[in-house]
């Protein structure tokens, strides 16, 4: 069973853990259970999609991953952090102000009290 959490205005659905109607908890999501899109896909098994605004690309020298942190919504919505191979950030041309969408899997997100 799957139930829908709410983080400034954006709908997550989530498995069940147990909590609370309308008592708070924090998402967190792994950078590595985040991927980006440069349209929106309906025709995968990921059921959040958020449109978001790039703010940040920084390369990890070293390592051939980059860090993205994006802002949902728009430049004021919450904000992720991606974590992609340097070659999927050239692929797509990543950069700040570069709206993109942000796919996160139900199983990757975890609530905490």
């Amino acid at each position: 069973q799957l139930v829908v959490a709410n983080t400034g205005g954006h709908d997550w659905l989530l498995p069940d853990y147990g909590f609370s109607t309308g008592q708070k908890v924090t998402l967190q999501i792994a950078c590595n259970n985040i991927s980006l899109a440069l349209s929106r896909h309906n025709d995968s098994s990921v059921l959040n999609i958020h449109e978001g605004v790039i703010l940040v690309v920084d390369e990890e020298q070293g390592t051939g991953t980059v860090k993205v942190w994006v802002a949902l919504g728009d430049r004021r919505g919450p904000e992720v952090m991606a974590r992609v191979t340097l070659l999927s950030a050239r692929q797509l041309w990543l950069k700040p102000g570069l709206r993109v969408w942000v796919q996160v899997k139900s199983v990757g997100v975890q609530l905490v009290p």
